[in-house]
This record gives structure tokens, C-alpha cells and sequence, in this order.
């Protein structure tokens, strides 16, 4: 008897079913389809004592082979089971059995008719196609019907959307108001400005594309800007300040200009940076056009002229239209990109002067000049027919155009060193300063030179003669237009604004007269000088690589001294290792100073064992004016924002976060700075540990008086050695836990206290009252979740001290925060008019029968004010209690993500309220007024509640996955942190 059977899920390489016939000895198969000619047989497959397998399809790579899983029907002990089928029967090797799997077939060609996919059989006909369009999906209900702005007295129905004071809301109920009644609405977003200071160094990330970059984050640029200029950035800007693009022309009129100006914040500045050209080639799709702004200043602006129309003619646009990111700016123009030397200076990049002119040229400087046009040194004569002459004319792009400095002498007496620094002005004020090495200019009699051959650098330029016309021993006055001075200039007085990224000058870092030898020439690759005396000069008197010195063998060592004029003298900064070992071949080592700093770049491989310079002269190692700085523009923007003391319970412990009190926190978690602590006992000076820290976040625990000094490292020289950027002592004052304390306590907040996040603020305080056998009575005339006080949603001090509601008109207490008719409890008028209302805390206790206070909690920065409008409440207070004390809690930090808002601009204003409230409310402890640093403790990313609308972002595999955005608002982590912060300085104030 013959058995057909299919195994269903073993196919061929053409996804036909293969089909199997079993007689009793031989097992043959086919492919689904073929006729029965096309029988292949296995071979005989009956066992030993008439067992048949049992077979199953297995995978062997690309092949399908037949196993026997079990044997059937036969007498006796069963075969084994596990071999494969094969041609010849049976076998353990799966490569010798046979593969069931059939050549790959081709694929079946498809059509597409409208949405319906039809498959072609194999006789190239068309089966009927499956539709794939789904059915129509219900659009659903609008959830905004726009209104415009709100106006009063006008009928809104639930979904309307208006705008009221630059924020946009959502009507909740059908209604008509006089005045806008937050209760009514839902908040959808809120507007506001980019903050003076929003500052970062780090150009954002390949895979992070910054809202609106480079333009500010409320800037709707035109087409020309946001697609033909890619990136700015600004070098040396203050960051303080915004700055817009005010002017964009490409071929209008033959005229190409770029202009950047100051933001006043209604109105353009000044101007800072101004690109302007006549019949401009553009030789290049994107350009990079570098202009040189006043002192340091440079922006660099990349342009894509094929994105912009052909005759683009913008004028006077304001910030709105084209503000600039802040996050454009680049704080430090003085940056060397890879350290790179560009020995052309002062020549442009492009130019091949002469050997002549390239040795006895040493330096340029041009003031009061055209920033935006090109010059060229035209002339160049000595001795030639008894005539020495440098002359300075305009390139025009092709020639020379008019001569702007001309200096002519006839039978010149040149000083006797052949080094000469020549003044040259003229009748409009410009001076052009040149430092001649004339022995190196013998017999050279060059006219007409081009730009190709001498144009000067725009690192020359300067914009002003002012800083000149004050230093040296040369005054405008001394010179007739076109004379020339002999008189040495101070090197100090010759200030370029040169040092562009990857640029540092010829003889840079040594000053200009300066002959170093070979190997200080070669391994000092660059010297930065910051918060050095202006007019102070330097040298590097020594330098030594591993020996002895005062009998410490393998001694290495860097010592920069003063110089007086004539000799060495203090010295300014001293590095001394033993058995150093460089960290990489070029290396920058930090050195400290008195407050002053030193970052000098060492090419190790070029430094000599055993080199051991020492008592080297201005002469020999003496360093440019121009590595002088002012402070480092990135550390010297961190601070850390904590009151001037700190109080604690003994045991408690005061936990602090970097991006919570470090102003500029965005640059600082991406710049190599980091936080050091160290204290030191008051009673006897001794250091002490009552801190730890982890990168990011530290706890400061209670037990003694101490000063705590809290510093910012700059890690940014690439050295073992930071630089303290920034340093800050405070005091920390301890005191034994009170139990079996009664505290009178009223607090006067804000949604902080009068929502309940978590357990809610007052239940946390009194939770940790009561584990400590403690007693706090909340007094006030509203009811919070249970608990008395004055806390009021959405109200600032302003609110609590001019929100006079008349007596018939007020809402009850406790009604919502936003009741426009809800009434100041402090406020009291003769005439029951808001004109003649007062804060009167006196008669508040009398009037609502408040009775004892012993400690008064203002919570109110969220909402707005500097503390002004806080100080006179708490004057009030202590004229009616003066034993009360008074905690003032400094502001919460801004969350750290919060759709639609910018948390960089939020929490720097955040750090400006608390300075302005340690301006006003530090050090009064002798007044009974305690600053409360709630900030300190509050984690801003996960010590505030998640934002009430879901939102979810789709992964590459499209599986849901939460976005963590946080609202303004804490969770039950944050509040709780807050109201510990509050109750250790409330048992510390009762003591």
C-alpha cells in the first residue's frame, strides 16, 4: 500500500509544498504540481524487524532534511532514533542525507491598479489583487477654535483658544468675563524672550538640532536667512547682551553686506560687526566670511548664496525677525584650534612676500581703518637713490587704489640696532604702526607690490587709535601727518587684535624684539597670561627638564618672572615637579598665580634632556603683550549662587546639585570644569571632611561650625594641574536638635504650599516635627489640603502687598488662587479703598485672632520680585513682633525639561532672583531673618512632577516610549526635599 502525504511547513526553494508517497519499504517525493513522472525516491527506509520511522523536517543551513523521530510498527527492540534520511537509506552524517529543498523559483511579478496589488500567476495572468486602502478615519472634533486675543466682556465657548499677555490659553467652560479669570482657563503655552546670558561654548551635536539654531529661539527669520546663512559664530561678544542681524544684501545694487548690531531689547544697538563689498565675486556656493569686529571681536558667518534670491535687500531688521542665538557665541577669541602656527603674519594667508620683506617686515599695526576693505603694503624702499619708503595703499581687488600711509624719507638715519617701530598718520586720524628690521632690507627697491604679494592681514586691523594714542612715549600731537617717529614704542602699545582660531603671530609667543633660543623657539608653542597687571611684562626666566636643582635630582621646572625694564623681578608664576611625567607629547600645563593664571603649551619632543635654562632676560625669553588676557571667558562666567551662610541641625544632611547653583550650568556640564570642596574648623583651623561629593551632586552634614570653600576647577588646559576659576567660602554653623519644641509658625507662599504635591509641604513638615517629638502649630486664615497658612496659588510679593479687594466684593479665603476678587489678608484701608490700603501685620493677627507667631516662611520667588516688596512685610512683622524670626526661601531652580519653555533662560533668572535676594536678606541673622537655600536640594530634573499631558516618542522599531518632560511644579520627591531644607532651619532658628 502506497501513502501520499504533505508536510505543510517544508517547502521548496520556490515556496511550493513538497509531497511525499510511502510504500512499505521506500519513501519517494515531488513538488506540489508536477506530475507523477516526477517521483524521486529516497530510498528503502524500512528498519530491522519491520519498524517504518517516524519522520520530521529539520534545518540544516540552507537545506531541509528528513530525520526519523520514532519508529512504528515493528517487533522487538526500536532502531535508534536521531539518523537522517538518505539516498542509501540511513545515515548519522546530515551531510550525506538527502535535502528535500528545491532550487529557488523566480518571484512572481506584481502590478499596482490605484491602491489594489494584483500577483502574476505562472502563466502571466493577474489574480483579482487585494485593495490595501483602509477605511476613511474619523477627523475628530478641533480641539482649539482660535479666538485672537482675549478681549473683555466677550461670550467664549469651551475649546476657544486666545492669546492674554504674550501666553496662549484654552477656554474650559462656556462664559463671558470682565476681567481674565485663570480658573477659566488652561494654560497651552507661555511666551517670553531669550535671557541675556543663554551662553554656551559647545557647538551643538551632529545628532542634536537646537530649536531655531542659530537663530534666537523666538526669531521667525525670512527664507534668505534661515536657508542662506547655515551658522554664525560670534568670538568675544558679551554675553550679556543680544545681538541681531540687522542688514543682508546680496547684488542689490552691487552691493554685498552682512551687519550684525546689539538688541537693546526694543530697539537696534550699535553695530558690531559690519561686511560690506562692491561687485563681490562670490567664488564659492558656502562661504565663510570672517569679520573683524572693535578689540577682539570676529564673527563668522557661513553663507549659502544659492539659497538666497538673487538681489537680497534686507534692511533694519530687528531682533524678532533675526535675533541670534546665544548659543552662537564663542567665548574666547584667543582659541588655538590644534595649536596650529601661522608664520605668515602679518601677512594674509595667500600672500608670498619677498624673503626681504617677509624678514625686515616684523610687524603691522593699522588703527582707525576700514575693517571691511583690504590693504596691501605697496612700497618698500631702502636707500634706494637716498630714499627709504614704506608706503600702504587700499586693494581695490585687482590694484592698488588710493594710498592711505606714505612714509619718505630722504637720507634716513636708522637706529643703531636696525630695528625701527614707525609711526605714520594721517590727516583723519588713522595711524599705522610698522616694525622694521631694516638690516634685513638691503638694497630692496620694490614698487607697485600686490595684494598677492603684500596684502596685509585683517588681524592688523584695529578700530580704534585710542588705545595707542594713551601708552608709549609717542602722542598723536608729537607727528605732522605723513612724519615718521624714531622713538621706540612700548611692544605693550602695539595691540593687534590678531589670534584668530589656528593663528598665533611670527614671533609669537615672545615678544616682538625677542631672540629665544632654538629649542625655546620650537617646544613653547604658545603662553596665555589671565588677570596678569595691564602694562606688566613677563619672562620666562626658566625652564628646566629633569635635574638637579638645590640638590633634588630629576627636577622639572617653569618659572615666569616680572620685568622691571632693566632686570628679573617678582616672580609671577612657579611650576616645580620631581620624576614629572608628561601626559602627551604637547601638553598644556595650568599654572596658578595670586589670582592670576598661566596656560603655557610645551612640545615635549623638542625640549632636551637635561635642558636647564635659568635667569633667561626679557631679551632672550621675554612674552608678548599679546599673551596677556583678561579673565578665562568660559570659568570666569561660573559662579555658584549660595547664601554667605549656611545652617544646619546637627546630623542633617544638606544635599546640593551643580546645575541647581552654578550659574551657566549648560556650560558648565560640558566645559572640563568641575566643583572641589575643602573646610576647615572656625574654632581651631584644622581641616575636616562634613561633605562628599560625586560629579554632579554632593551632601553637606551638620555636627560643627566650619568654613566651606566651594570652587570651580578649569580642567580646560589639558593639564593634571586646574585652575581655580572661581572660589567661594561660606559659613556653616551648627546647633543641637530641639525636641519637645511648640513652634507658632505662618507661612506665606505660593503653589508650592498651597497644592498638594506629594503628601503636600505642611504635611512633610509636620511629619518631621512629630518623628522628632516636635510641635508645629500653622497659623493663617486659609485652608490648604488641611493645613493653615497664607498660601496662595500664583501670587508674588507684589500680589500679597498691593491686592486690595473693597469688603463687598471679595471672594471667600479659600478660593482658588486665580479669583481675581480673592483678597490680601494683610492689607487693611481707613476708607475700604485700595488707594489707601496698607500691610499692617499688627492688626492682621488682631482681625482674624492669629495669635502667637514665633517664626514667619516666605516662599514666594516662583511668581516673580527680587525681595523689595518682602522686605517691607518683614518690617511690618518686626515692628508688631520683634523676637519673630523670619525665613526668607531663596527660589527653586527652573525645571530641566518642560515643553515649550527654555530651561536655560528660566533658570538664569532663577540664580539672578537669588543674588538679588543675598543682596537683600544675607547676613541679617542678627535681625532673627534667615535665608532658606531651598534651591541647594532640589533636583530639577527629577524632583519636579511629570507634565500633565502624555507625551510619547516612537522608537526606530515604532514602540511607544515616555519623553521625560518635567512641569514647574514639584512631585512628592521634590517637595519633600524642599520641606526638609525648610524644617532644618526652622528647629535651628527655634533653639
Amino acid at each position: 500500500m502506497t501513502q501520499v502525504i504533505k508536510i505543510p511547513y517544508k517547502r521548496g526553494r520556490d515556496g511550493r509544498p513538497v509531497e511525499f508517497s510511502i510504500d512499505v519499504t521506500t519513501i519517494r517525493y515531488k513538488y506540489q504540481g508536477e506530475d507523477n513522472s516526477k517521483w524521486r525516491a529516497l530510498g528503502n527506509i524500512q528498519g530491522p524487524n519491520g519498524w517504518l520511522p517516524v519522520l520530521g523536517g529539520v534545518s540544516d543551513g540552507e537545506r531541509r532534511l528528513l530525520r526519523v523521530v520514532d519508529w512504528a510498527g515493528g517487533a522487538g527492540v526500536k532502531p535508534p532514533i536521531g539518523v537522517y534520511l538518505s539516498e542509501d537509506g540511513y545515515t548519522t552524517d546530515s551531510a550525506q542525507a538527502v535535502s528535500i529543498r528545491g532550487e529557488r523559483g523566480p518571484r512572481p511579478d506584481h502590478q499596482w491598479v490605484g491602491t489594489v496589488l494584483k500577483v502574476q500567476h505562472a502563466d502571466g495572468t493577474l489574480d483579482d489583487g487585494v485593495n490595501l486602502k483602509g477605511e476613511k478615519g474619523d477627523t475628530g472634533d478641533k480641539w482649539v477654535n482660535w479666538q485672537g486675543a482675549w478681549q473683555a466682556n466677550t461670550p467664549y465657548e469651551a475649546g476657544d483658544g486666545v492669546e492674554n499677555e504674550g501666553n496662549s490659553y484654552r477656554r474650559k467652560t462656556d462664559g463671558t468675563d470682565t476681567v481674565f479669570n485663570l480658573a477659566d482657563w488652561d494654560l497651552l503655552a507661555q511666551g517670553g524672550t531669550v535671557a541675556n546670558g543663554t551662553v554656551t561654548n559647545d557647538k551643538l551635536s551632529g545628532d542634536v538640532a537646537f530649536k531655531n539654531y542659530p537663530w534666537a529661539t523666538t526669531a521667525n527669520p525670512i527664507s534668505s536667512l534661515r536657508n542662506g546663512i547655515p551658522d554664525l559664530k560670534l568670538y568675544g561678544v558679551d554675553p550679556s547682551k543680544l545681538y541681531t542681524i540687522s542688514n543682508l544684501r546680496r547684488n542689490s545694487g552691487a552691493n554685498w553686506q552682512v551687519t550684525i548690531q546689539e538688541w537693546t531689547g526694543s530697539a537696534l544697538g550699535p553695530v558690531v560687526f559690519n561686511w560690506q563689498q562692491t561687485d563681490y565675486t562670490e567664488t564659492t556656493d558656502t562661504t565663510t566670511i570672517t569679520i573683524y569686529g572693535s578689540g577682539n571681536l570676529r564673527a563668522e558667518v557661513s553663507v549659502k548664496w544659492s539659497a538666497m534670491s538673487s538681489t537680497v535687500n534686507n534692511t533694519g531688521m530687528t531682533y524678532p525677525t533675526s535675533g541670534i542665538h546665544p548659543k552662537t557665541y564663542q567665548a574666547d577669541p584667543y582659541s588655538l584650534i590644534n595649536k596650529t602656527v601661522l608664520r605668515n603674519f602679518p601677512w594674509v594667508p595667500s600672500a608670498t612676500p619677498t624673503a626681504q620683506i617677509r624678514a625686515g617686515i616684523r610687524d603691522i599695526s593699522l588703527y582707525g581703518v576700514d575693517v571691511s576693505k583690504m590693504y596691501t603694503l605697496g612700497i618698500v624702499k631702502r636707500n634706494a637713490s637716498n630714499v627709504w619708503q614704506l608706503s600702504i595703499y587700499e586693494w581695490t581687488g585687482s590694484a592698488l587704489g588710493s594710498l592711505v600711509f606714505n612714509f619718505q624719507q630722504t637720507g634716513y638715519t636708522e637706529p643703531g640696532a636696525g630695528i625701527d617701530t614707525i609711526k605714520i598718520t594721517t590727516g583723519g586720524g588713522l595711524v599705522a604702526v610698522i616694525v622694521v628690521d631694516w638690516s634685513q632690507l638691503t638694497g630692496v627697491n620694490s614698487t607697485g607690490i600686490g595684494y598677492n604679494t603684500a596684502g596685509i592681514s585683517p588681524l592688523c586691523y584695529q578700530s580704534s587709535v585710542a588705545g595707542l594714542l594713551t601708552a608709549g612715549s609717542v602722542t598723536e600731537t608729537s607727528l605732522a601727518p605723513g612724519a615718521a617717529s624714531t622713538t621706540k614704542i612700548p611692544d605693550a602699545a602695539v595691540t593687534i587684535p590678531k589670534l584668530e582660531s589656528a593663528v598665533v603671530l611670527k614671533n609669537y609667543p615672545w615678544q616682538v624684539a625677542a631672540t629665544p633660543s632654538a629649542v625655546l623657539r620650537a617646544s613653547i608653542l604658545d603662553v596665555k597670561l589671565f588677570n596678569v597687571p595691564s602694562g606688566k611684562l613677563y619672562a620666562l626666566s626658566t625652564f628646566r627638564r629633569n635635574v638637579t636643582v638645590s640638590g633634588v635630582p630629576a627636577t622639572w621646572q617653569i618659572i615666569i618672572q616680572e620685568w622691571n625694564g632693566s632686570s628679573l623681578g617678582a616672580t609671577a608664576f612657579s611650576w616645580s615637579k620631581v620624576n614629572y611625567v608628561p601626559g602627551a607629547d604637547i601638553e598644556t600645563i595650568a599654572i596658578s598665580g595670586s589670582g592670576k593664571l598661566c596656560e603655557i603649551t610645551i612640545d615635549w619632543t623638542q625640549v632636551t634632556e637635561g635642558l636647564n635654562i635659568s635667569g633667561a632676560s626679557f631679551n632672550s625669553a621675554g612674552i608678548s603683550p599679546r599673551c596677556s588676557r583678561s579673565a578665562k571667558p568660559v570659568a570666569a562666567a561660573m559662579d555658584v549662587v549660595l547664601p554667605p551662610k549656611l545652617h544646619l541641625i546637627n546630623g542633617a544632611q544638606y544635599w546640593f546639585y551643580d546645575d541647581a547653583i552654578v550659574r551657566n550650568s549648560y556650560v558648565f556640564e560640558r566645559e572640563p570644569l568641575k566643583i572641589d570642596l575643602s573646610a576647615t574648623r572656625i574654632s581651631d583651623g584644622t581641616a575636616i571632611t562634613p561633605f562628599s561629593y560625586m560629579q554632579g551632586q554632593g551632601v553637606i552634614t551638620g555636627g560643627e561650625n566650619f568654613n566651606l570653600t566651594v570652587k570651580v576647577q578649569d580642567y580646560s588646559a589639558g593639564g593634571r594641574d586646574p585652575y581655580t576659576a572661581y572660589q567661594k567660602t561660606i559659613q556653616v554653623a551648627s546647633k543641637a536638635k530641639p525636641t519637645g519644641a511648640t513652634i507658632n509658625l505662618l507661612l506665606i507662599t505660593d503653589s508650592f504650599f498651597d497644592a498638594q504635591w506629594g503628601d503636600g509641604a505642611m504635611a512633610y513638615l509636620n511629619q518631621f516635627a512629630l518623628a522628632d517629638g516636635n510641635t508645629i502649630n500653622f497659623k493663617g486664615t486659609r485652608t490648604s489640603y488641611g493645613y493653615r497658612g497664607e498660601c496662595y496659588a500664583g501670587w508674588s510679593e507684589v500680589t500679597f502687598l498691593t491686592k486690595y479687594i473693597p469688603t463687598a466684593n471679595r471672594a471667600n479665603v479659600n478660593a482658588a488662587g486665580s479669583d481675581p476678587n480673592l483678597h490680601s489678608p494683610f492689607l487693611f484701608s481707613t476708607d475700604d479703598t485700595p488707594a489707601n490700603a496698607v500691610f499692617d501685620f499688627a492688626q492682621y493677627r488682631t482681625s482674624y485672632g492669629i495669635g502667637a507667631v514665633d517664626v514667619v516662611c516666605f516662599h514666594l520667588g516662583v511668581n516673580g520680585g527680587d525681595g523689595t516688596q518682602m522686605n517691607q512685610m518683614i518690617a511690618s512683622i518686626k515692628a508688631d513682633l520683634p523676637a519673630c524670626k523670619i525665613l526668607v526661601c531663596m527660589v527653586p531652580p527652573a525645571e530641566k525639561n518642560r515643553a515649550g519653555f527654555d530651561s536655560v533662560n528660566r533658570q538664569g533668572g532663577r540664580l539672578i532672583q537669588n543674588d538679588n535676594y543675598i543682596s537683600k536678606f544675607g547676613n541679617r541673622e542678627a535681625e532673627g531673618i534667615y535665608l532658606v537655600p531651598v534651591h541647594m536640594s532640589f533636583n530639577r530634573e527629577y524632583g519636579y512632577a511629570f507634565a500633565n499631558a502624555e507625551r510619547m516618542q516612537f522608537n526606530l522599531n515604532s514602540a511607544p516610549a515616555r519623553v521625560v518632560q518635567t512641569d514647574h511644579h514639584p512631585n512628592a520627591s521634590g517637595m519633600k526635599a524642599e520641606a526638609y531644607a525648610i524644617y532644618n532651619y526652622l528647629m535651628y532658628v527655634v533653639v
